[in-house]
């Protein structure tokens, strides 16, 4: 993991560039026999900038957040549910604390409509919150980079309000 608070944006710019070069420069030299090198120099590269971009943004990013139909957030986390893979649910915590608070055995399947989410009493936001940069995955076909959640929204860009299905982060507009 890289250090962000002492690391600067145009530093993790540079480390991108030369993972790139040094990309191109495995396939100039051995076409796709170095594959395995060009992956993981275009891998370094995507986080560096990854790195780079969230220094930039104050190291918070718009994500999803549970509100109830007041417009109040709710302490809560998104996680994988035990239905397969790429099915979500919202795990109720008994506190804000991030890291320490427990689930209280409520848990919220992550619907798609709006209205399934308000006759349980809840909705969908986006919040500005505090995220890292990580590789996720398994594998050379699987591995990504993500921009995983470490805390609680520090600023509340929508409540679900008003939506006819919950937002997606990159639709809200007031994110600066």
């Amino acid at each position: 993991m890289t250090d962000l608070t002492t690391t600067t944006a145009a530093a993790l710019r540079q480390e991108a560039a030369a993972s790139q070069k040094d990309g191109a420069e495995s396939f100039a030299r051995s076409d796709t026999r170095g594959a395995l090198s060009q992956w993981g120099a275009d891998l370094t590269a995507r986080k560096a900038t990854a790195e780079a971009d969230l220094i930039e943004a104050g190291g918070v990013f718009p994500k999803q957040a549970l509100f109830d139909l007041e417009g109040n957030q709710v302490p809560a986390k998104r996680i994988p549910s035990k239905f397969g893979y790429d099915e979500y649910c919202w795990a109720i915590l008994d506190g804000w604390d991030w890291d320490k608070s427990r689930y209280i055995g409520e848990f919220i399947s992550d619907a798609m409509r709006q209205k399934t989410f308000e006759k349980k009493g809840y909705r969908k936001g986006v919040v500005l919150a505090p995220v890292e940069i990580e590789l996720v995955g398994s594998g050379i076909v699987n591995v990504t980079v993500a921009w995983v959640q470490t805390g609680f929204g520090t600023e509340v860009l929508s409540d679900g309000q008003g939506w006819d299905r919950p937002p997606y982060p990159d639709e809200v507009t007031e994110a600066k």
